[in-house]
């Protein structure tokens, strides 16, 4: 309290002054608390909930409300990072290298023992956000990622031959580094994901570039020549395969046809067979005049002369008179 002496001032009382400490140090941890008692997460984020230094819960997007000084909340980005290796590139183009020559970061050695020169980008993100903070630091975790792509490309490179890496295996090449580069983070526990990985460019060294050249060229005329034998190939089989029918259906025709034919012949005969069986003599006669009458028509004239006419002009003869 304040009391004021002969001089008209007025002096504080320190017993006040040690009776007030406690609630102003009261009115500030409520200050404090209230300003400590919740925390916001992002929405591309997820927070890791501590207490005293041991993981509770993984928060969502969003408020959140949490004890005050006895929780920490710690958040993660989760939004996809990507990043081309052997090195990035300036918006023009160029190389980020600090040894002056690309090829001396990114060659690599084939299975026929051939150098070339591989670029690809790698995409990633946060799969689990507490695996991710107590792995390692968070700036390390790039630098493992890179040197498992490295890892994982070189051996992939070295499976197949210099025209397999350039041609139909870049496809499955990346394929495969997706899942091995994977594989080998998850010994590591870093709790991320690789959700992309696409070969960017692939070339040989500068000292044989126009070697290189030459022969992307003949692959090239290589395969377009293949695609023209392909396509010729598709035209000429359904043409064979509809001439075979034709000459299938045709053959069937002719040989029902024959059949048919041949079937007609046979009752015939049987016809005559069996009017032969009742009638023999008949049919012998009938058979013979018939076979006469056919044989005759194709004969054309016929001259029928008594075997006793010696001459066929008849003759005076003279002697005899």
């Amino acid at each position: 309290m304040q009391r004021s002496d002969r001089s008209g001032s007025y002096n504080v009382d320190p017993r006040s002054i040690v009776l007030m400490v406690p609630f102003v140090a009261v009115l500030v941890l409520a200050v404090v608390a209230s300003l400590d008692c919740y925390a916001t997460v992002g929405p591309t984020e997820a927070g890791v909930l501590l207490r005293f230094g041991r993981k509770q819960a993984i928060l969502g997007p969003g408020l959140h409300f949490k004890l005050p000084f006895a929780d920490e909340v710690i958040r993660v980005d989760l939004k996809e990072q990507r990043f081309r290796l052997p090195y990035e590139r300036t918006p023009e183009g160029k190389p980020l290298s600090r040894r002056g020559a690309p090829d001396d970061l990114n060659l690599m050695l084939t299975g026929d023992l051939n150098a070339v020169a591989v670029e690809w980008t790698v995409q990633w993100r946060v799969h689990d956000p507490y695996k991710y903070l107590v792995a390692m630091s968070e700036r390390d975790v790039p630098t493992a990622i890179k040197a498992a792509a490295f890892t994982v490309m070189n051996r992939l490179v070295g499976d197949y031959s210099f025209d397999e890496i350039l041609t139909e295996m870049r496809e499955e090449v990346g394929k495969r580094a997706i899942v091995e580069t994977q594989q080998l983070l998850d010994k590591f526990d870093l709790g991320v994901r690789v959700t992309g990985l696409q070969l960017q460019r692939i070339h040989p060294p500068d000292s044989v570039r126009a070697a290189f050249d030459s022969v992307i060229a003949a692959i090239q005329e290589r395969q377009q020549k293949e695609h023209e034998a392909e396509k010729e190939r598709n035209t000429l089989i359904p043409q064979a395969i509809a001439r075979a029918d034709q000459y299938r259906r045709e053959a069937e025709g002719k040989a029902a046809a024959l059949k048919a034919e041949a079937l007609g012949r046979t009752q015939a005969l049987l016809a005559r067979y069996r009017a032969y069986a009742q009638a023999p003599q008949e049919t012998r006669e009938r058979l013979y005049l018939e076979a006469m009458e056919e044989v005759l028509s194709k004969a054309g004239s016929v001259w029928i002369m008594d075997e006793k006419l010696q001459s066929v002009l008849p003759l005076l003869d003279l002697k005899k008179q």
